[in-house]
């Protein structure tokens, strides 16, 4: 989001839109956007929808 040069507000609602997969949206994600901000937009959305608790838990081996 730095590169495309949006404050830091918007960045943090879009990200925890993208990751929530709730929709929530600032709108500063267009058909101009950066392919590189729009692939890893597809894996935050991804992430978020295996949720972060999950993905944790594959990838620490012992929790207690």
């Amino acid at each position: 989001m730095v590169l495309e040069d949006v404050n830091f507000q918007d960045a943090f609602l879009e990200s925890t839109g993208i990751i929530t997969t709730g929709g929530l949206s600032a709108g500063i994600i267009d058909l101009q956007t950066d392919p590189t901000a729009k692939i890893i937009f597809s894996f935050l959305m991804i992430f978020g929808r295996l949720e972060i608790i999950a993905i944790i838990y594959i990838f620490v081996p012992k929790l207690i």
